[in-house]
């Protein structure tokens, strides 16, 4: 008999998930083989849920085991910039002093399924690797790679499905290795230990065919269908590596297989009791629905009759200015209403102008400003040139994130923020706006300004010399703003807050003059976490001010430590 182990780190929210996981391994798994299935997690899976997997052994005798770690701990360990990936996913840089006696496992996400046996898996020869999964399709993560110091002699894995050898990890201390480049790499890696396993064991990673670790949404696509087909005929495991899973979905495809799988757990009922009440949902709307979508900048009035789709052009929409970025948006699940607001996924709306799009897209699409907030802390977040209030209403929609303040010093755009923020009334009273800017002193400054222009409008006293654009605009205006010393307005906010504090600055040039105010008065030791885009000239004075207050800085985004324009992302050391 072949003994073979498989782990999960997951919490009790995914059980569910995981009872499917193992039934399709308990279903098609040879006559000669046994399984111990190892569930690492923060100690919130109840007796309920441990029974409800011990009712699998119906389909196939196994063993299972627990091992419950203290929630603080991975709480502890992360700090990065993704809110969607869980805290007990920290578990998995830990698997090799968890799993002290295991020296070999194979481990899984709980969103895929088995429908082959594991044998060939289990049966690769990995003695000199620290592990064995799959490469990311060619050519697809080299801009990221580098980012991550990955040689491009190398791949970048997906290591949702991986075979571990936890003895050589153990051996070579793998797990110091583990957090040490954690610690080094905060704020620029994405998909915490996934990245971390792949910078810290590259050279030590057996590529597996990518028939272990079948996923849909990349592998089907025409540009890697062929690449997929030239190695593998079917695949041995599905993987919904994606926000779109089978049981929030029935369109992702293999929805149908899965619940195949799902039919044989005790969870099935729960698994798909929501996505039952969407199903009748769409029932409806498809006998009946008209909805508005623009699709190559040209608007349609689509309307469903009984199946029967009839589209017609309205001869009368005046086309937007930023065609490019508001396809990609249409394409994401955004849309656009009758009155013109653009609306996000969040259900988050904005009235539309030359400027909106552009701004949604970076913010609510290219995420931006999205940071990891810890879901047992609190937060307040400082929005230092709010323009349209985009970022506000992003901030503002963050569970964890109590109070937004947001500072925006031109009236003209200030009121398109109300504007915005008077759309989303769920939202709305966590925003504090202010109709001033912040700089290193009270001033009075007159600025041109040009509605055509009003994302990268600046109040810097040398404003045509670093704005050159703005002299040949002939539709400008002189305009009178108001600037407030930072020090003097956000020392009463910083203490009488409890929480802990963001500070999101994109101001156009005056960073330097507000960080400068910050340092000054010693008001840096009271943030936690500063984004921050620069402007102009070199950000070496502001990663000076920023170390010397002990934050780790890091320079993120397309523009990585360009000379005279980027984004810093710097989290303080406590």
């Amino acid at each position: 008999m072949t003994n073979i182990d498989i782990g999960f780190v997951i919490d009790d929210g995914y059980v569910k998930y995981c009872s499917v996981v193992i039934a399709s391994i308990l279903k098609n798994s040879k006559v000669d083989e046994t399984f111990t299935f190892h569930i690492i997690n923060d100690g919130s899976i109840t007796q309920e849920s441990k029974n409800k997997l011990a009712q699998l052994k119906h389909i196939k005798d196994f063993e299972i085991k627990y091992y419950a770690q203290n929630k603080k701990l991975h709480h502890e360990q992360r700090n990065d910039t993704r809110a969607d990936i869980p805290m007990v996913t920290n578990y998995r840089m830990m698997i090799s002093s968890i799993l002290k006696d295991i020296d070999k496992i194979i481990f899984m996400d709980a969103d895929l399924i088995i429908v082959d046996n594991l044998s060939e898996l289990w049966n690769t020869n990995i003695d000199n690797y620290y592990m064995a999964c799959c490469p990311s399709p060619a050519g697809s993560m080299d801009e990221y790679q580098k980012s991550l110091d990955i040689p491009d002699t190398f791949k970048y894995c997906n290591t949702g499905v991986m075979l571990a050898n936890l003895k050589l990890w153990r051996q070579n201390h793998i797990e110091d290795l583990l957090f040490e480049k954690e610690k080094k790499y905060r704020g620029i890696y994405k998909y915490y230990d996934q990245c971390i396993f792949n910078i810290a064991m590259y050279d030590k990673m057996l590529y597996l065919n990518q028939k272990f670790n079948f996923r849909p949404g990349i592998w089907e696509s025409p540009k890697t269908l062929n690449e997929f087909k030239a190695t593998s005929k079917t695949p041995v495991i599905i993987h919904w590596a994606s926000p779109y899973k089978p049981w929030n979905n029935t369109n992702v495809k293999y929805s149908n297989e899965y619940r195949k799988y799902a039919k044989l757990t005790p969870f099935y009922k729960e698994i798909y009791h929501d996505l039952n009440q969407k199903t009748k949902k769409d029932l409806i709307n498809n006998i009946f629905s008209v909805t508005n979508h623009i699709k190559n900048n040209n608007k349609y009035k689509c309307i469903k009759i009984l199946g029967i789709n009839i589209k017609i052009k309205d001869k009368k929409y005046q086309p937007l200015i930023y065609p490019w970025p508001l396809n990609i948006l249409l394409e994401n699940n955004y849309s656009i209403d009758d009155k013109q607001h653009i609306i996000t996924p969040q259900n988050i709306k904005f009235n539309i102008d030359k400027t909106t799009i552009h701004t949604v897209y970076t913010v609510f699409n290219r995420l931006d400003y999205e940071f990891y907030s810890n879901p047992n802390i609190k937060y307040t977040c400082f929005d230092i040139g709010m323009n349209q209030g985009i970022a506000s209403l992003f901030f503002a929609y963050n569970k964890n994130i109590e109070q937004v303040y947001a500072f925006e010093p031109l009236l003209p755009t200030y009121k398109k923020a109300m504007n915005n923020i008077a759309l989303n009334k769920d939202l709305k009273n966590k925003i504090v706006t202010f109709n001033f800017g912040l700089g290193d002193k009270n001033k009075i400054v007159t600025i041109p300004y040009s509605d055509k222009f009003d994302t990268c409008m600046s109040v810097t006293d040398d404003v045509y010399e670093l704005n050159p654009v703005l002299k040949d605009e002939i539709n400008t205006q002189n305009l009178q703003c108001e600037i407030k010393n930072s020090a003097e307005i956000l020392q009463p906010l910083f203490n009488n807050c409890s929480n802990k504090i963001v500070l999101k600055i994109d101001t156009e040039g005056a960073e330097f003059d507000i960080l400068k105010s910050l340092d000054e008065n010693n008001l840096l030791d009271k943030i936690d976490i500063i984004m921050m885009e620069y402007h102009f000239k070199s950000p070496q004075e502001l990663e000076n001010r920023l170390v010397k207050n002990n934050f780790v800085v890091f320079y993120t985004g397309e523009h990585k430590k360009k000379e005279n324009f980027g984004n810093i992302y710097a989290v303080r050391q406590h």
